[in-house]
Order: C-alpha cells, then sequence, then structure tokens
C-alpha cells in the first residue's frame, strides 16, 4: 500500500526514469520484488538500493509541487515552534521552520 495517491506514484516513477535516477528495467523489477515480498513500491526502492531516500523524497516533492527542505542541521528558533501548537503540528506532521511575509512557513 502506499501513502500516495495512484495517479501521484505514477508520476513519481516516470520522474525517477526521467530524471535519471532509476532505468525502466530497474522499475519493472521493483515492481516485481514489491509485489512479491507484499512491501510498497517505494520501501522496496530505498530497502533493496535502488534509491536514497533523500533523491525519493526530493522526486515526491517534485510531483506533488510542494518544496524540498533538507531539515538536517536546521535550526529552527524556539518562538517560531511556539507559534503553532504542539498538538496541531503532531496532527498534520507539520514543523514551523520560519516566518515570512508575517506567515508562518511550515
Amino acid at each position: 500500500m502506499s501513502v500516495l495517491m495512484a495517479d501521484t506514484q505514477k508520476l513519481v516513477e516516470s520522474l525517477l526514469v526521467k530524471n535519471g535516477l532509476l532505468s525502466e528495467a530497474d522499475l519493472v523489477e521493483v515492481h516485481k520484488l514489491a509485489n512479491a515480498n507484499s512491501e510498497p513500491f517505494m520501501a522496496t526502492l530505498v530497502s533493496r538500493n535502488y534509491i536514497n531516500q533523500e533523491d525519493l523524497t526530493k522526486t515526491i516533492a517534485q510531483a506533488t509541487k510542494v518544496p524540498y527542505v533538507n531539515l538536517a542541521g536546521a535550526k529552527v528558533n524556539p518562538k517560531v515552534l511556539s507559534l503553532l501548537p504542539q498538538e496541531i503540528a503532531e496532527r498534520y506532521m507539520a514543523v514551523p521552520l520560519g516566518e515570512m511575509d508575517k506567515k508562518l512557513v511550515v
């Protein structure tokens, strides 16, 4: 089962090939492996080292038109963190990153 809608997953697969991150043959092979092992396609991509998690995340961001942000080493001002209640942040898996034009960037 995928966390993405079927059409979005197809777009991600297409972009992986178009961007040179995966060959058509590997795409077919990963689908076979995922189906044979009852694993999600994208989990199989990463666990079998066809692609790394960061490249997959960047491709998903490209497909969904959501900006990619690498949070490794990010320093978020505690004041900004307090602008989004923890309960809401956890429910929507949102991380307040900063403010821009008097709007909260999450």
